[in-house]
């Protein structure tokens, strides 16, 4: 799920851009996807997204000791590679974590 924010940048010459922010965490499965179909870029943003989920639910199922669930975690979130070299990671960037109200939007 997603809400729209203003984007960190506005766009010129129509003034204020809108962008979205995910409101859940959840990974994206890795297992069934065949990299040979994704532009570098989008190989790129998945990688990058799934470390995100996998930095931010990690540590919240360890302090849990919950570590058949970390566990899972990190194989769903597996880096994928191309011709055997890994993607960058860098690319999913999201917007600071900010609580959303009762009347956010959806």
């Amino acid at each position: 799920m997603c809400v729209v924010v203003k984007a960190e940048h506005d766009v010129k010459p129509r003034g204020t851009a809108a962008t979205f922010e995910h409101i859940t965490c959840a990974p994206i499965t890795t297992r069934l996807v065949d990299v040979s179909l994704l532009s570098n870029k989008e190989l790129q943003w998945l990688n990058a997204y799934n470390a995100w989920v996998r930095a931010t639910l990690k540590p919240l199922l360890l302090a849990q000791e919950d570590t058949a669930a970390a566990a899972y975690l990190e194989g769903e979130t597996n880096t994928l590679q191309r011709d055997g070299e890994a993607c960058a990671a860098d690319v999913y960037k999201p917007a600071a974590a900010q609580p959303h109200g009762a009347g956010g939007q959806v």
